[in-house]
């Protein structure tokens, strides 16, 4: 399909950057369109990995939420969030609404196991795993942009 997503992306920000930037004389929105062009930039490169991402850490949650079924004992609500999607099969990988729909339901499980996966004595080294897995998951997330506000801090 031509012109693919990345390059409509493309498209929409030179013509932001080409045509609508130099008409923008107030910082404030120069800065604010400068955001929006590095947000298109980031979609441009990264969108076709949004679906792995989706599929790798909702399996490497639900991963996580299957050992805190296995070791303690839940609420029957968070035993039965919990098995509702530990038990399900994986969604299609070419089908993005069930990987967003299985994500989101693993982030959700993920939040509210989250008391008990911080004071459960058992769960020591799954709190170890999880914390490894957070990073992995920021350094994977495929839209990264590299834009800040004019005066933000630098880390």
């Amino acid at each position: 399909m031509r012109p693919d997503v990345s390059e409509q992306l493309d498209g929409l920000r030179g013509i932001l950057e080409r045509i609508v930037a130099p008409e923008l004389h107030d910082p404030y929105p120069a800065d604010i369109l400068a955001g929006v062009c590095a947000t298109l930039e980031s979609l441009s490169s990264g969108w076709r990995r949004v679906p792995a991402f989706l599929q790798w850490d909702a399996e490497m949650t639900v991963a996580l939420l299957r050992e805190v079924l296995a070791t303690v004992e839940l609420d029957d609500a968070l035993d039965a969030q919990l098995r509702v999607l530990v038990f399900a099969d994986p969604p299609d990988a070419a089908n993005l609404s069930a990987l967003e729909a299985r994500h989101t339901q693993a982030r959700l499980a993920l939040a509210a196991a989250m008391p008990v996966i911080m004071e459960a004595p058992e769960l020591r080294e799954l709190r170890t795993y999880l914390a490894a897995h957070l990073r992995e998951r920021a350094d994977r997330y495929p839209l990264k942009s590299v834009w800040r506000p004019a005066g933000a801090p630098k880390n």
